[in-house]
């Protein structure tokens, strides 16, 4: 999938540019790679027979555009810079910076957000504390599994499937009817990445129209990510649970704001359109009324707020000894902690292969990239031969 061996050997000719140039045009391309295939395609160069290309496009120039004025939405807040720019621009500006100021205050609230956007009690932290507890039994998890029905109903679907039923002596398939049994079928160690996996699951947004793409990517990316991790864990004498743990919760992150966006898009573009009729401004009512969820805003959100957001969810969330959500504030604010470094691997690796598996990035520039992050040699043959993607289910026995 990846090779990289052979270029520790060239690691001193590579210069300093390269690296940066690789490095970014991976975040960049994988950004875009979770809103839509077609925007990752376009920039890669894939264009159909009669189509212009992404740099001379209409679309990368609106880009280039929405891209200053989100920069000025996050970090300066001002429309002294927007002089220039055209109305829509800068009725755009003014409601996403809006938008994005009552999302940031609706995240910071994880109990609510917790239960009314994710479908989750905060109470599942006892759960994955009582998963590390040595002394725990089946039936301590069965109560407090109790406490979370549909964590109980995507379990029993799970045990059910065809390709993970028991047979008994006769081969014949056997039916879980009850969370007792399912839960002894996985047992205690298996679960320590079924919860944080079925987490992940609950947590995806579910409409996300005009990029219906964005479920499926964000779950392929939290799920590689948590796989990545745990087998790259060991390898620093880690344990390989608990970066599973962190490394499918730190996909929650963006799963919170990016249901927050078209939650409260609507919401907040009613108010405008009110506003703006209020005021008598018919040529903002008209913008307002054709504004529709932005791509780069939505990339903007993700890369400004997901990792604090995801560190707060881990802080509130796992057992507090496994220190996860100081893990994943260490990407931020170094210095990064060990399961921190680990995770960082994790996650580039997994974004280098959704990207290399959709021919949207050249194996030239993955070398490059991993190189530039320090990724470990030892850890490359053992991803390329994991299926990354694959949920922590193993099929079962044929007999009991």
């Amino acid at each position: 999938m990846v090779e990289y061996a052979t270029m520790h050997n060239d690691l001193g000719k590579k210069s300093v540019i390269q690296n940066v140039l690789a490095h970014a045009g991976v975040e960049d391309r994988f950004e875009n790679l979770l809103v839509s295939l077609e925007r990752v395609q376009a920039m890669a160069g894939k264009t159909k027979p009669g189509e212009v290309s992404f740099e001379d496009s209409e679309q990368a120039e609106a880009r280039r555009q929405l891209l200053s004025i989100e920069k000025i939405a996050i970090e300066n807040q001002s429309l002294q810079e927007l002089n220039d720019a055209s109305l829509k621009d800068v009725v755009t500006h003014d409601f996403h910076q809006y938008l994005f100021a009552a999302i940031r205050k609706k995240a910071t609230n994880l109990r609510k957000v917790c239960r009314y956007n994710l479908g989750i009690s905060s109470d599942i932290k006892l759960l994955l504390e009582i998963l590390y507890v040595d002394s725990t039994t089946l039936h301590q998890v069965e109560q407090q599994m109790s406490i979370h029905p549909w964590l109980s109903y995507e379990i029993m679907k799970v045990v059910n499937l065809p390709q993970f039923r028991r047979k008994d002596a006769k081969g014949n398939p056997i039916q879980v009817e009850s969370i007792r049994t399912a839960l002894s079928y996985l047992g205690v160690e298996n679960l320590k990445q079924v919860v944080p996996y079925m987490i992940l699951k609950r947590s995806l947004p579910q409409t996300t129209d005009p990029f219906p793409e964005i479920k499926e990517h964000l779950f392929n990316f939290g799920v590689s990510t948590a796989v990545s991790a745990s087998l790259i864990a060991p390898l620093k004498q880690l344990d390989g649970d608990s970066a599973y743990m962190l490394g499918a919760l730190h996909g929650v992150g963006r799963c919170i704001l990016i249901k927050l966006y078209f939650r409260l898009f609507e919401l907040t573009r009613s108010e405008f359109m009110a506003q703006a009729a209020k005021k008598k401004r018919v040529d903002v009512h008209t913008v307002l009324s054709k504004i529709t969820p932005s791509a780069n805003y939505l990339i903007a959100l993700q890369l400004e707020f997901a990792d604090a957001v995801a560190s707060d969810l881990l802080t509130h969330l796992t057992p507090k000894k496994l220190q996860l959500g100081e893990s994943m504030h260490s990407l931020y604010s170094p210095p990064s902690t060990p399961l921190g470094r680990v995770l960082e691997w994790a996650r580039e690796y997994a974004k280098v292969r959704m990207l290399l598996q959709r021919r949207c990035i050249s194996r030239k520039m993955v070398k490059i990239h991993l190189l530039s992050i320090g990724f470990p040699a030892d850890a490359i043959d053992i991803l390329n031969h994991a299926q990354v993607g694959a949920p922590p289910f193993r099929p079962a026995s044929r007999n009991n």
